[in-house]
């Protein structure tokens, strides 16, 4: 990288240093003000009341990521163009394609420091804020790999499952319920098991009950203890909670798998998953794409409307993100293409863009 390389880079941490602090500083505000609402009548200490509300800013900041890098571009540019010394690096032939390769760097740094953060720091911080509310209002403080309870499942023969508990740290799964139904679609037999143990590489299922209920009167068998031949629960205990919100990628792709082996629709788990990665992508797309559209040589330049476009470029581009979510949602679209689609084309863009810019005179 060229001097001006080096000097655009500093400018832009700068920048995005100071957007940062001012957005952690809100975000922090935001967190504290949800923590009073929560603590309203306990009794807890100022300084466990800062850490709760500091493990807020880790929780969101991720979904605040890409809003930051926008305004440090349009930040950085509109210094660069108010004191004419991006002019002077093209008068002197300077190419903007260059110049963007730094820029692209530290995209493609922020963007690992969010699939970290959904990997790793999210989940851990979220078990760790929660433990330390309980402990402020007084509650027993979870396990980490508590698990989760009432879930319904409903697989490609129309067998309706439902599971009272997951306990991960027991290796056991309570209360299944399975409704079979016969060909015309009616309930003909439900399978009742208490439990569930993993038992030396094996599940085996405890005090059964099949019953037979289209029989007058219904037909009960009891079974003490049956093996089973069916390893998909092996996935299942390795989630620890049943808010899909919450899922890291980890817990999103076992459980695709999951549903996937039980002939389940997975399209909203795959579009969860999918959009971890997209989302942290997309700053390094935003990058791309301002970058090129803040650059104004126009003698009739103003700072603000070229700020002003220049940012609801990056909203729109959010926008159709979340449209196109919606419309995977709603199974309009497959999954990979409603998350991955928005992405590729503005990033098409911003390219074409910077390639233009720097084919201009």
């Amino acid at each position: 990288m060229n001097k001006f390389s080096w000097y655009l880079l500093k400018l832009f941490l700068k920048n995005l240093t100071i957007v940062s602090l001012f957005v952690i500083m809100l975000q922090w505000l935001s967190s504290a003000y949800g923590n009073i609402n929560i603590l309203e009548g306990y009794k807890y200490s100022a300084v466990d009341f800062i850490i709760v509300a500091t493990y807020g800013i880790v929780l969101g900041i991720n979904q605040l990521v890409p809003m930051i890098v926008a305004v440090a571009i349009i930040i950085t540019m509109i210094i660069l163009m108010r004191s004419n010394e991006l002019l002077a690096y093209m008068v002197i032939g300077g190419s903007l394609g260059r110049l963007s390769v730094p820029l692209i760097l530290i995209g493609i740094v922020l963007s690992s420091f969010m699939i970290f953060m959904e990997y790793k720091a999210i989940p851990e911080v979220r078990v760790l804020r929660e433990n330390m509310l309980n402990i402020m209002r007084g509650m027993p403080v979870s396990n980490n790999a508590s698990g989760f309870y009432n879930t319904w499942f409903l697989d490609k023969n129309q067998v309706i499952t439902h599971i009272s508990l997951v306990s991960i740290s027991e290796k056991t799964i309570y209360g299944v319920d399975e409704y079979i139904p016969d060909k015309n679609g009616r309930i003909a037999y439900i399978n009742k098991m208490e439990k569930l143990v993993k038992e030396q590489d094996k599940w085996v299922a405890y005090n059964i009950q099949q019953m037979n209920i289209l029989s007058n009167p219904p037909e009960i068998k009891y079974i003490e203890k049956n093996v089973l031949n069916d390893n998909s629960w092996d996935r299942l205990i390795s989630i620890s909670t049943g808010d899909t919100r919450v899922y890291t990628p980890n817990e999103l792709y076992t459980l695709i798998q999951l549903f996937s082996e039980k002939g389940i629709n997975t399209d909203t788990l795959e579009l969860n998953l999918y959009y971890k990665f997209a989302y942290a992508v997309s700053v390094i797309v935003l990058i791309i794409l301002l970058y090129p559209i803040s650059i104004n040589f126009s003698r009739n330049y103003s700072i603000v409307k070229n700020a002003s476009i220049t940012f609801s470029i990056s909203l729109i581009f959010i926008l159709v993100q979340h449209s196109c979510r919606s419309l995977g949602s709603s199974g309009i679209i497959p999954p990979i293409a409603a998350t991955f689609g928005p992405i590729i084309i503005f990033l098409f863009i911003g390219i074409f863009l910077i390639y233009y810019r720097s084919l201009a005179k």
